[in-house]
């Protein structure tokens, strides 16, 4: 989560950076932190909406199947 955080900082157009700090945050059930970094996303590219509610959904569902 650092390397992308450091990323950003370099690059704050980094679209994957946020994507995947977005997935590790929801999976850290931080989901407003999350929700935060998918918004940025979209900005960035709003044309990929529907494949991320896909992985957002998928993150979702791994959070909920932990043991």
């Amino acid at each position: 989560m650092v390397d992308f955080s450091r990323a950003l900082e370099l690059d704050p157009m980094l679209l994957n950076a946020y994507l995947n700090r977005g997935l590790v945050l929801l999976l850290q059930g931080k989901d407003s932190e999350a929700d935060k970094d998918f918004a940025r996303v979209l900005t960035l590219k709003p044309e990929i909406k529907t494949e991320l509610e896909r992985r957002i959904e998928l993150a979702k569902n791994l959070r909920s199947n932990k043991y």
